[in-house]
């Protein structure tokens, strides 16, 4: 019989990546490069921790990459310390490579993540886009180019004035570019002429993304947010996201709710059929006359996992990421329900585990009272966070934003609580990547798609704390 206990550590940059399920499952360790405040309360709360910026007493120890954290020494020592004997190591990684397969082979460890090959045939922009043939119909009108091999007024045609080019690679929206006009279109071509793209038809309306994960089982998901995009004083790109307002998708029609389940349940089947397994999230767009289109996929875990998992739990469901877990460390079935039984004491069987994914399926689906917004660096060159706000728990009264206690989890504040998480100082960012951010259990979009004044004055409050230099 397969056993639970084995010790699991998540490597990645930034800690918050690894939060969600550390409070839950027992031998889980965090292993990060950076030294991020949360860290301080995490530990004293008795979470398992390895900073490296901690071990070596300096903001930056090294190139911040999960394949170069496992390459160190004193993190494979760690590892070591941490693992009974005749037991392999599990690490699960934020986003796998080919360099990190290799190393977790070289050196014997068990990972927790779908193959690079997959992620690279789901997750790149084109590459996804041809893969998924059967939902083609669903994505808004595509062309795939290089940008010297067509024009403005082709693409025009054939997609209207207003397009979107999207190449393979980027984060946070920086490989995303909005083509207003010809102009915008030549500016473009300039810088890469040679460089394919997924050119796509501009659709108006509002950016959703959900939280899955594809098991033997079947596809669970759950928590669709409204994704905040582009706000100028929060990130340089247009298409940057910056957040995510659980709430808002009460605007959501049930029709379109059902939809949203076909579009999944489609993903679902070609994406099983080409051996992916474990967690990814699904943007879509639905417009002001009601129309849903599908954008894209990132096959791995999305962004928004940490904050979401913790709202599973508050809501008593199973969380993706304990899924994703499971899936990966038990080949057996039994193996499998054991470890959530275990854990969230549903008394499943092999045989109701399916049925009892889609009974959570249609609850988890459900808007939360629940919001986050992110303060990206938005100069143009690494920055370094000469002052920042001071993380813990707020309340705004009247025109104060007062702290009133610690904390590094959406499940140690109660409603009309603001925590805040805030970048080490001394820390380098790099452009578009996150300075501070703010949790509530309340939505933060009005029904006009704008922030609001709560949060606006909030965000006030934090920016004026925040100075970074070269």
């Amino acid at each position: 019989m397969e056993e639970i206990n084995k010790p699991i550590f998540f490597v990645c940059n930034d800690p918050e990546r690894a939060l969600g399920l550390e409070n839950v499952i027992e031998d889980y360790h965090i292993i990060c490069s950076d030294d991020n405040p949360l860290l301080d309360v995490a530990i004293e709360k008795g979470i398992n921790v390895f900073s490296l910026a901690k071990e070596e007493k300096t903001a930056n120890p090294i190139f911040r990459n999960s394949n170069k954290i496992l390459q160190n020494e004193k993190v494979q020592e760690y590892i070591r310390r941490n693992t009974p004997e005749d037991t392999k190591p599990n690490i699960i990684v934020f986003k796998v490579s080919l360099q990190i397969e290799k190393t977790c082979e070289k050196l014997g460890y068990n990972l927790l993540n779908t193959t690079s090959a997959l992620n690279k045939r789901f997750e790149l922009k084109i590459s996804q886009y041809n893969s998924l043939k059967t939902l083609q119909s669903f994505f808004p009108k595509t062309i795939i180019s290089t940008l010297n091999n067509t024009s403005y007024s082709k693409l025009k045609d054939k997609l209207g004035e207003r397009m979107v080019i999207q190449y393979n690679r980027g984060h946070t929206g920086n490989s995303t570019v909005f083509i207003e006009n010809d102009r915008d279109y030549a500016k473009e071509r300039k810088k890469y002429r040679n460089r394919l793209a997924r050119v796509a038809e501009f659709v108006d309306g509002d950016v959703y993304t959900l939280n899955a994960c594809i098991t033997r089982f079947g596809m669970v998901y759950g928590g669709i947010s409204y994704q905040i995009t582009g706000i100028e004083e929060l990130t340089s790109k247009k298409g940057g996201t910056i957040g995510n307002d659980w709430k808002y998708p009460e605007k959501i029609t049930p029709k379109n709710q059902k939809k949203i389940q076909e579009i999944l349940k489609r993903i679902e089947k070609e994406m099983l059929a080409s051996g992916y397994r474990g967690m990814l999230g699904v943007d879509f767009i639905i417009t002001p006359k009601q129309r849903i289109y599908l954008i894209e996929i990132n096959a791995r875990q999305p962004a928004s996992t940490p904050m979401h998992t913790k709202l599973m739990l508050n809501e008593e469901f199973i969380p993706l990421q304990a899924f994703h877990f499971a899936e990966f460390l038990f080949k057996e079935d039994t193996g499998f329900t054991r470890f959530l039984n275990r854990y969230f004491h549903k008394g499943l069987a092999d045989t109701n585990i399916s049925r009892y994914i889609e009974e959570q399926n249609k609850l988890a689906i459900i808007p939360i009272d629940a919001s986050q917004i992110f303060i990206r660096n938005t100069e143009q060159s690494r920055q370094k966070i000469s002052e920042n706000i001071e993380q813990g728990i707020y309340m705004l009264h009247d025109d104060r934003f007062i702290k009133t206690g610690e904390g590094y989890s959406i499940q140690d504040i109660i409603p009309g609580e603001y925590l805040v998480l805030a970048t080490k100082v001394g820390q380098l960012v790099s452009p578009d990547y996150e300075v501070a951010r703010i949790q509530t259990l309340d939505g933060i979009i009005t029904e006009k798609g704008e922030l609001k004044k709560t949060t606006k004055k909030t965000l006030e409050k934090i920016n004026k704390q925040i100075k970074m230099t070269k």
